[in-house]
């Protein structure tokens, strides 16, 4: 039946040469939008690599302290917040880091060469290789006890080593950031800005930055300079930890008489992280300002096709008052139909998925800013690296087979139906 339908599409095809053009265009381009919209919340949202721990890691990145005496200090977190955090019962691993907006570009180069390149340098604590999955091609992370002794050590990516030393092999190596000589401890596979929480390329012991040592003798509030991410010991354990942390919270605000916190009901999973500046996040209000963009990107374009198949249809009245009086049923009609556009609406697919992977490949930072109202994906001097994990998936490939039959049926079927209210005579004498 499938190949009797194709068939029919073909021949179609030839005789409207003009209309096939005008609508695989126009469904690849509404299929190019909803691939892009797909793909760039899939790289926000979804486990990727080296952020696979996504659905267990709640994040506080902003907060607010008050004092009593009515000053008031709103900002990042203070690295001594992981303190007052530690042992929480469904607590698996706590990751104290830079925040990004604190973040640019810092020359490095090899010791004992004048030759130097720019990335990013990120301070963190030993927590941060466990709630982040790096894959180490060499070496391994620093220890707390390095942390602790602020040992001048350093991971770097994948790139850097083979920029600075010409090898991946490169631990034991020294390099030079900031008039200080760190030995690389291990190598990791290269990371993207795509994902910004974990994103550098090099990280270095977060007791090494001087704000680190000044907000941890700093107790008398915890906002600072740090993000601090908490790695749930399940999904289904993050509800629980969010009570435990904000019961640390309130247990630190009441041995500490002067200062009180507000942490706009964090933490937050990560994916409702990515929309929150120093506000209280409407769920609600994300998922549905998705919706409707996306119901837009479908549903415009659906319409002008079905005007388009609407036409055709009227054109196709005489072959379906035929059919009809050789005994075809409705059904049988709406299914020929609805089967001949398939066949349109997945070539309009091909084009539409060619088109967007082109999009993302030649204008990647340009979509990754893409709702992104906090410029977590904006490091001066960074490109985004999309690798063929975040866009050959499953979940994105199936989502784009979805638009193709949501596309096919939204535009067909009504025309379809409308067509056929015509009786067999009225039809058969439509071109008389």
């Amino acid at each position: 039946m499938f190949k009797i339908y194709f068939r029919q599409a073909w021949n179609l095809v030839k005789q409207n040469k003009l209309f096939t053009s005008i609508y695989v265009i126009g469904t690849g381009l509404a299929i190019a939008l909803t691939m892009i919209l797909f793909i760039v919340h899939y790289i926000k949202f979804a486990p990727i690599y080296p952020e696979e721990n996504r659905g267990r890691t709640l994040v506080i990145k902003v907060m607010e302290a008050n004092s009593e005496k009515g000053n008031s200090s709103q900002g990042c977190c203070s690295p001594y917040l992981s303190k007052v955090l530690e042992g929480l019962p469904h607590l698996e691993a706590i990751s104290v880091s830079a925040h990004q907006w604190g973040l640019s570009p810092k020359e490095i180069s090899k010791s004992g060469e004048s030759n130097s390149l720019k990335t990013i340098v990120q301070n963190v604590n030993e927590g941060f290789w466990r709630v982040f999955t790096f894959r180490f091609l060499a070496g391994k992370p620093f220890t707390k006890a390095d942390v602790d002794a602020k040992q001048p050590v350093a991971v770097i990516q994948e790139e850097i080593a083979l920029q600075l030393f010409g090898t991946t092999e490169a631990v034991g190596e020294r390099l030079t950031y900031n008039n200080q000589e760190f030995k690389v401890a291990g190598v990791v596979e290269n990371s993207s800005v795509a994902a910004p929480d974990s994103y550098a390329g090099i990280w270095i012991p977060a007791t090494l930055s001087p704000l680190y040592e000044d907000e941890m003798d700093n107790r008398k509030h915890l906002v600072g300079m740090f993000a601090i991410h908490l790695l749930s010991t399940s999904r289904a354990d993050n509800d629980l930890l969010k009570q435990e942390v904000k019961e640390a919270i309130r247990k630190f605000d009441a041995d500490n008489t002067e200062w009180k916190h507000n942490l706009w009901n964090q933490p937050k999973e990560h994916w409702i992280s990515l929309y929150q500046g120093q506000a209280e996040t409407n769920t609600k209000e994300i998922v549905l300002d998705l919706l409707y963009l996306l119901l837009a990107i479908i549903f415009i374009p659906a319409l002008n096709l079905s005007g388009m198949i609407s036409s055709r249809m009227e054109q196709r009245q005489v072959e379906i008052g035929v059919r009809k009086a050789y005994g075809a049923s409705n059904l049988a009609i709406i299914k020929q139909v609805l089967g001949e556009n398939l066949a349109l609406t997945v070539a309009g697919g091909i084009v539409g998925l060619l088109i967007a992977y082109l999009i993302i490949a030649t204008c990647s930072q340009w979509i990754l800013g893409l709702f992104d109202d906090i410029g977590l994906y904006s490091f001066a001097g960074s490109n985004p690296r999309i690798t063929a994990e975040m866009l050959l998936n499953p979940w994105v490939i199936g989502s784009a087979f979805g638009v193709c039959l949501l596309l096919n049926v939204i535009s067909a079927l009504i025309p379809t139906v409308w067509a056929l209210r015509h009786s067999i005579i009225e039809s058969l004498h439509s071109k008389l």
